[in-house]
């Protein structure tokens, strides 16, 4: 056990940022934060006080690759919002996974009587690094949903390295505890043997459906280009694995990769997103028979897997019947430009942009052209401040962001309202219509980008999806007496991810 007194960075409302100034961020002690659980603060929060369990402290300590690569974590911390549990709750629950450990509880500012939430830290004798922080936090909220039979649920974006824990802040109603003890040491702890067993079944399930995936892909090269393997392919490419399931009822654990099934009643995030496929641990989505099973009766698949079980019942054939209905002209343009040859030097045109003839290389742009910064006070304040934010945790291009919003917003207002553009004609009217392209090289977040500003659209989207999927079951349900003079419920939809004319048009039914 260390006797260093670590100081952790802070900073005061969401909007306290240091990326752009280059200015490392103050420091906190932990004599401080107690102090502050005797005697809280009582400020709007947007100028609350808040820390990062870590050392790391410099300008870009609010980014969680940074923290990952570079924190020195001496807390864990817990943020519990649901079931109204008392203070005594806690406690009980935190006794049973840490004994007598050190540990300090303080109720949030929203907390009300009929309505109490809490924050809880837990110092550790010894540090974790960044990259050990996120599983070890995952841990520690499963113990305690195990150890209160479901009823404590953690706010796993805590488990997030760059999260902010905002400290004691009263409002219309506080309570606190300092439970006085040794701080938590983790050698040989449940915390440590937790992690470390799903660190294991994740990478034997990961290299078994490597296995499995190569094999398909082995498979479907020898088959006919347009069969059911096509369709598969195809699938998987214009899908991302975490857009499918924001769409199907999956929450995400923060911005990591783990999510929670819509199978499962606890609140552990046991289904965790590689590149191209995922891979659960959960025995209820065994039991939904989601994907394919590994030897150890885990779940594993890919994009079309999903697609697969939440649209077409599990039913393979129907669901590379429907979709390759989506691709056909597409399949027919690869078709008609098989059948008719390549172009040569003869038949191209005068229009074809420079560097297209055979033996140019494209020309790098990116030397040429530097990205543009975002530029501050130009957009709505409210967009400006998120892309500022979760730029700097991302570690992404604010003005990435600031563009991605600002389409979102602009997507989610109805198309009867509409700006004149000149004073003296009327006629000149728009409406809230923006089309924007994000270009980067690779590897610059451009798919976490578009995800972190859409997410509220996914979010309604997905609540779309399982009202009618409620509809449908209710009509599928009726006999042929009752169906009849009744139409089967058309899915409404806020987003699209085929922009082929069938798919457009299926959508467009139900979504005018």
């Amino acid at each position: 056990m260390t006797t260093e007194k670590p100081a952790f960075a802070t900073g005061f409302g969401q909007s306290d940022t240091r990326k752009a100034s280059g200015q490392p961020y103050s420091t906190i002690t932990g004599r401080d934060i107690v102090a502050l659980i005797e005697t809280p603060q009582t400020v709007a929060k947007d100028k609350a006080q808040w820390f990062i369990p870590t050392c790391y402290a410099e300008n870009d300590a609010r980014c969680h690759d940074a923290q990952r690569t570079h924190g020195a974590f001496w807390w864990l911390t817990l943020d519990i919002d649901q079931n109204d549990l008392a203070l005594v709750d806690i406690q009980e629950a935190l006794a049973s996974v840490l004994g007598d450990a050190c540990r300090f509880i303080y109720s949030s500012r929203s907390a009300t009587e009929k309505n109490r939430k809490w924050r809880a830290l837990v110092p550790l004798a010894s540090p974790i690094t960044g990259a050990d922080f996120a599983d070890t936090q995952n841990a520690l909220f499963d113990l305690l949903e195990i150890a209160s039979a479901g009823v404590l649920i953690p706010d796993r974006a805590l488990a997030r390295t760059g999260q902010l824990v905002y400290l004691p802040n009263r409002g219309e109603f506080y309570q606190h505890h300092i439970g006085k003890g040794q701080r938590l040491v983790l050698t040989d702890h449940a915390i440590i043997a937790r992690r470390e067993a799903i660190r294991a079944d994740l990478a034997a399930a990961a290299k078994e459906a490597a296995a499995t995936r190569n094999k398909r892909a082995a498979e479907r090269a020898k088959r006919p280009v347009g069969g059911d393997a096509s369709v598969v392919a195809s699938f998987n490419a214009r899908h991302a694995v975490a857009d499918l399931m924001g769409r199907y009822n999956y929450v995400q654990a923060g911005s990591s990769n783990d999510w929670r099934s819509p199978f499962q009643t606890g609140g552990s995030c046991a289904t965790r997103v590689y590149d191209g496929f995922w891979i659960s641990l959960s025995a209820s989505d065994a039991s939904a028979a989601i994907g394919a099973a590994t030897q150890n009766g885990y779940r594993h698949g890919d994009a079309f897997d999903l697609f697969c079980h939440f649209e077409h019942g599990g039913n393979f054939k129907a669901a590379v019947a429907a979709y390759g209905l989506e691709i056909r002209p597409e399949r027919a343009e690869r078709q008609k430009a098989r059948d008719t040859g390549p172009d040569d030097d003869q038949t191209r045109g005068n229009n074809d942009p420079p560097g297209s003839a055979a033996g140019n290389d494209p020309v790098d742009l990116w030397g040429t052209f530097p990205a543009p910064e975002l530029p501050l006070g130009l957009l709505p304040s409210v967009i400006e401040q998120f892309a500022i934010v979760q730029g700097e945790m991302m570690g992404a291009d604010p003005a990435g962001l600031a563009v991605a919003a600002l389409v979102t917003c602009a997507a989610a207002i109805d198309d009867k309202i509409q700006l004149q553009v000149k004073r003296h004609d009327p006629n000149w009217r728009e409406s809230a219509r923006l089309w924007a392209a994000l270009v980067g090289s690779p590897s610059t977040k451009k798919s976490p980008i578009l995800s972190a500003a859409t997410a509220p659209l996914s979010r309604l989207d997905g609540q779309m999806f399982r009202d009618w999927q409620k509809r449908v079951q209710v009509f599928d349900a009726l006999s042929p007496e009752e169906r009849k003079g009744k139409q089967r419920p058309l899915q409404t939809r806020l987003r699209i991810e085929d922009s082929t004319i069938e798919a457009a048009q299926q959508v467009l039914e139900g979504s005018p």
